[in-house]
Formats: C-alpha cells, sequence, structure tokens
C-alpha cells in the first residue's frame, strides 16, 4: 500500500471511529436536541474557520451567490439530520438508528434521479428491495428493554427522516462540484447556528464543566476534526476504498451502544441490519447480484485486466501531451488502478505515444469510469487536452496480463 493510501485509509478509520462515539456523547450530554446541535454548530464553525484560514480558503472567489445558495439548503437538510438522528437514539437505541439510517443511498437514489438525471438501474433496484426487506425485518422486532413499542417505531422513522435530509444535504453538495468541502461545511454549520439560536438560547445552557466539555467535544472533535480527516481520506483514497471503510461507522456505534448502555440487538434485528448494510454496501460498491451465484456454470472472472491506449498526437505539441500524461497518472492511481506509465516518441514515428494501466477487475475499471467522470480533477485533464488539441485520435484496448 502505496503513503497515500495508506494515509487515506487512516484517516477514514479514524473518522469512522469519531462518527460511532457520537450517539453515546449526544446522550450523555443531558441536553435538549436542539441545544446539542446548536453547540455542535457553533464549536464547529469556530473550529472551521479556524482550519479554512490555515488552509488558506477564506477567499472572496470561493464565496460565489450559487455557492452560498446551494451551501444554505444543505446546512438546513445536514441540521434536520442530525435533529432527527439525535432524537432518533433516545427512542430506538444507537444501533437500530444508526442502521436505519444507512438506508440513505437509496434515499439518495431516488434524488439522483429525479435532480440529476442519474439512471436507475436493474441492480440497483435489487439492492434497493433487500435493503427494504432488511428494514421490514428492524420494524417487525420487538423493541429492546426500555422503549415501548410506539416509541420504538417513532424512532425508526425519525431515522428513516434523517438519512433523507441526508440525501437532500449530498444532492446540494454534488452541485457544488470544484468547491473546497471545508467550506461547505462550515457554511451548513453557521447555518444552523442561525436556525437554532432561537430556541437553543431560550432554552438552559449547558451547565458545568462536564456539560460543556461534552458539546465542545461534538463541535471541534465530532464537526471540525471529523471534517477535516473524512475530506482528506476522500481526496486520496478511490471510491471503492472510502465505501468499504464506511461501513466502520456503524460497527462502532453497535459495539458503544452495547458497551455504554447493554442494548443488545435481538436476531431479527441483526438480521435487517446486516441487510440493510450488505445493500449499502453492493449500492456504494457496485456489487451486481452475478458475484453471489453461478451462471450457466460458471462464476464471474476476477482477472487483473490492463488497459492499453495508443495516441496519434500533434508532433508540435508533445510538450503539452507530457503534461497530460503527468496530470493522469496520479489520478488513475487515487481511482484504483496501478499507472505503467506513458511512453512518447523518441526513434521512429514522431506522433505515436502509448499508456499502460491496469485494474484488478473489469469491474474495478468500470467503477473507475464512473468515478472518473464525476471528478473535478479528472474533467479539468480533459479541459486541457481538448483546449491544446495535443490529441489528434487514441484507441483502446484490453489486455491480460502475464508477469510470469
Amino acid at each position: 500500500m502505496n503513503t497515500e493510501l495508506k494515509r487515506g485509509s487512516i484517516e477514514m478509520t479514524a473518522a469512522m471511529l469519531i462518527s460511532g462515539t457520537i450517539g453515546w456523547f449526544v446522550l450523555i450530554s443531558g441536553q435538549p436536541v436542539t441545544s446539542v446541535v446548536f453547540w455542535r454548530c457553533v464549536f464547529g464553525a469556530i473550529t472551521l474557520v479556524a482550519i479554512a484560514w490555515a488552509l488558506g480558503l477564506l477567499d472572496r472567489r470561493h464565496f460565489s451567490r450559487r455557492m452560498l445558495l446551494l451551501s444554505v439548503i444543505g446546512g438546513i437538510a445536514i441540521v434536520v439530520n442530525w435533529l432527527l438522528l439525535f432524537a432518533a437514539y433516545s427512542h430506538a437505541s444507537i444501533s437500530i438508528a444508526t442502521m436505519v439510517y444507512n438506508t440513505q443511498p437509496f434515499m439518495l437514489l431516488g434524488l439522483g434521479a429525479v435532480f440529476l438525471g442519474e439512471k436507475i438501474t436493474v441492480t440497483k433496484i435489487f439492492w434497493l428491495l433487500v435493503s427494504f426487506a432488511g428494514m421490514l425485518a428492524i420494524i417487525s422486532a420487538k423493541p429492546g428493554q426500555g422503549f415501548a413499542p410506539e416509541d420504538y417505531l417513532i424512532g425508526v422513522a425519525l431515522s428513516i427522516g434523517a438519512a433523507f435530509f441526508y440525501a437532500i444535504a449530498a444532492i446540494a453538495t454534488k452541485l457544488l462540484k470544484g468547491t473546497p468541502p471545508h467550506l461547505i461545511a462550515l457554511i451548513q454549520v453557521i447555518t444552523g447556528t442561525v436556525m437554532l439560536a432561537p430556541m437553543a438560547l431560550a432554552a438552559p445552557a449547558p451547565s458545568g464543566a462536564t456539560q460543556w466539555s461534552i458539546v465542545l467535544t461534538l463541535g471541534v472533535i465530532h464537526t471540525g476534526l471529523m471534517y477535516v480527516l473524512l475530506y482528506g481520506a476522500i481526496q486520496r483514497l478511490p471510491t471503492h476504498m472510502t465505501g468499504a471503510l464506511s461501513f466502520i461507522y456503524p460497527i462502532a456505534a453497535i459495539v458503544v451502544d452495547r458497551l455504554a448502555f447493554g442494548h443488545q440487538l435481538q436476531p431479527i434485528q441483526i438480521a435487517g441490519s446486516v441487510a440493510i448494510l450488505v445493500a449499502a454496501a453492493g449500492m456504494t460498491l457496485g456489487w451486481t447480484p452475478s458475484l453471489f451465484y453461478q451462471e450457466a456454470g460458471t462464476r464471474r472472472e476476477n482477472r487483473m485486466i490492463t488497459c492499453y491506449l495508443k495516441y496519434i498526437i500533434d508532433p508540435y505539441k508533445a510538450a503539452e501531451f507530457e503534461h497530460y500524461a503527468k496530470l493522469w497518472i496520479p489520478l488513475v492511481n487515487r481511482l484504483g488502478g496501478t499507472h505503467h506509465g506513458y511512453f512518447l516518441p523518441h526513434e521512429g514515428a514522431n506522433n505515436i505515444a502509448l499508456a499502460l494501466f491496469s485494474f484488478p477487475t473489469l469491474a474495478d475499471y468500470e467503477n473507475y469510469r464512473r468515478e472518473m467522470a464525476a471528478d473535478p480533477e479528472c474533467q479539468d485533464a480533459f479541459a486541457y487536452a481538448e483546449k491544446t488539441r495535443c490529441i489528434l485520435s487514441y484507441e483502446r484496448s484490453f489486455m491480460r496480463p502475464v508477469f510470469e
């Protein structure tokens, strides 16, 4: 594992472990949910202002009207998401609230189809049905000790609502492609501060060092530090690794709930939770049902593939093409591939260049293509080639490498 992947994995793991403890801090704070979210926003805003200033992001060129409007919309959604999720903890336990909350990829699926024109495939519908079955299993279960049946169902409903509003915030963020994510988060928590100030300031403030230290931790650690770790990891890791490591969060939440409050999931709740997590993983990591059964007596092969690209370049723009090549090598590596380099003209034809890069499987390459289409740096590289016209044409082939 290279240094960037190792660092990104550590950052993502730390971010998810921090997220897994948030329910415990909310419940032991002894504060109303509105006050907890308000003070989280206040201290989170202070922390993110300091971070943005240190990174040189407090520049007026980042703050267009569109950016501010979409960030505020996302901020309203993320704050409502926090309010609903934090309220769900006391109704249905941290474990159940977190599991149901992990239906958020399917909320995002529906909203993405409506607002972004994203295609809903048969595979996505399959995982949606698996998740729905898991949800039915959780709803049909008897609430654990200390939870009344009506409270349990309220907690499940609150968690579903939290997932929906998270998806709205995610759509708003997707529409801000290219905007520093730290600034989006900063405007979101400022929006939350303004939203909740009338209610939170009318209620009793946290009292004593314990309550203040809890809300301070929620703002500085669970908001400021967690966002920095999360966004750092997203920039360094391919999407499939980010998706896989994100499931540390619900596992950590279950462990915390068991150790801190003695809550234990019933067998049917475990089955429902597993179904939701598997479905969410399938959506996030691009799994297809064919991975789980044999088709016509054969199983899908997971062989490494190497992409071979042959370019016809403008020989008078070889320097521009070399710059283009150097842009792509780290991008392919970041998105899960292994780039073997570009090969530019030296002796012989002066207008032929080659590139080779590999992926563990064809499915990984397909994931790379999807991620590439949505990655701002990849789109900038394409735009550079189009602007300079250094590439006249190219052809792509796929090879099965043999190394020994």
